[in-house]
């Protein structure tokens, strides 16, 4: 999360006497990006009570329709109308696999050769992993 979003939020709030600042993240971000974040954000504003709420993005789209969190952070959120994005960043997929893998051979990683292979997904439900399955379906 680009902190100086974050941080001209927080402002924002501190202006209206608003001393807390509740934050929607998929499970995903909870686990990789948000730790940092919130270290970060706590260094800069002490006194500021964080309130992080997880979830899926349908779920965290509807505890900011209903004011219950301030902000969230997820992928693969369409384009919604009164809602303003901002993208973070661009993601990398890895495949990892053993040096004795047949995909070890330096031949180009196609949908082809990865269709029908077991892939370990974080959530099948989730956005990453539909998104990996719709590209091999493709």
């Amino acid at each position: 999360m680009k902190l100086a979003n974050a941080a001209a939020l927080i402002r924002r709030h501190a202006k209206e006497g608003q001393e807390r600042l509740s934050i929607g993240a998929a499970p995903s971000v909870c686990h990789y990006l948000l730790p940092a974040v919130l270290r970060e954000l706590r260094k800069a504003h002490p006194r500021l009570e964080l309130v992080v709420q997880t979830g899926e993005v349908e779920s965290l789209r509807n505890l900011l329709d209903g004011n219950v969190i301030d902000l969230f952070v997820a992928s693969g959120l369409a384009r919604h109308d009164g809602l303003v994005m901002h993208p973070l960043f661009r993601d990398e997929l890895m495949l990892v696999f053993a040096a004795s893998h047949p995909w070890a051979d330096a031949k180009p990683l196609t949908p082809e050769r990865i269709r029908g292979q077991s892939l370990i997904l974080y959530h099948r439900t989730s956005v990453t992993a539909r998104q990996v399955i719709a590209g091999l379906d493709e």
